[in-house]
């Protein structure tokens, strides 16, 4: 567990549809080396917002402007506490 709940949740999201647990990783890592893809990306926000009534720009669902977990949970973390 890290200490920020906004990327645990990521993790746990992307635990539940991958066969291969993503543990132990660097946030820092590239996304396309985590094997994160663009429907990754769709249920890690849908996700969000069912579970927290945020909503997203259609841009956000652009996988190319993140590079690694920690932008996509800082973008995800500004959309919420905003």
């Amino acid at each position: 567990m890290n200490d920020d709940p906004i990327l645990d949740r990521v993790l746990a999201i992307l635990n539940q549809r991958n066969a291969e647990p993503v543990t132990a990783i660097n946030v820092s890592q590239p996304l396309d080396e985590l094997g994160v893809d663009s429907l990754d990306l769709v249920q890690i926000l849908s996700d969000f917002e069912f579970t927290e009534d945020v909503a997203f720009a259609d841009s956000d669902f652009d996988l190319k402007q993140y590079r690694t977990l920690a932008d996509l949970a800082t973008m995800i973390s500004t959309r919420v506490d905003g």
